[in-house]
């Protein structure tokens, strides 16, 4: 899963995948440093990068931003889903129109509502199949489904209209 990671303000696109333990990679510009993390006890996780070990504790504040230490040292780091950010964007502002599109290239896998539905802020819209994970799009709003353009099976590209939603 990728997410986009405030740190301390600044921006960096962080990478994790679930194994045994996590591998977690920030990534940065010209620069990628990768950690494996273990929970040892609730909110403390032991992290090794590269050769370095360290205690790292997790406090959550609010959905989504974060206080971190690592050995005594704190930093604030809020995360979002570009995924989320993507199909929030759309075309149109909170009212009116708005035009779901595909953040990546894929495969329409199931289609969750049909045209005229009604469907709540969050709600599960369609599934996107790419790189063997399955991605739920999900309502940024309440509305009406308008339109649905792609049919399950359907291959997709980035930046495509799924669906329109009033």
């Amino acid at each position: 899963m990728k997410l986009i990671a405030s740190i301390n303000g600044e921006e960096r696109l962080v990478e994790v995948s679930a194994s045994e333990g996590r591998e977690v990679r920030l990534l940065k510009q010209d620069e990628e440093k990768s950690a494996d993390l273990v929970e040892t006890e609730p909110g403390v996780y032991s992290a090794i990068v590269g050769r370095q070990s360290y205690e790292v504790r997790l406090e959550e504040y609010e959905k989504g931003d974060f206080g971190i230490w690592v050995d005594s040292h704190e930093c604030r780091v809020e995360l979002s889903d570009p995924r989320r950010l993507a199909a929030r964007r759309g075309t149109a502002a909170s009212s009116g129109l708005l035009e779901m599109k595909a953040p990546m290239p894929g495969k329409v896998v199931r289609r969750l509502v049909a045209e005229g539905d009604a469907v709540e802020e969050d709600q599960g819209v369609i599934v996107i199949e790419a790189m063997k994970m399955q991605n739920e799009l999900r309502a940024p709003k309440a509305g009406v489904v308008c339109e649905l353009r792609a049919a399950e099976g359907d291959s997709v590209a980035a930046g495509e209209t799924l669906a329109v939603l009033e």
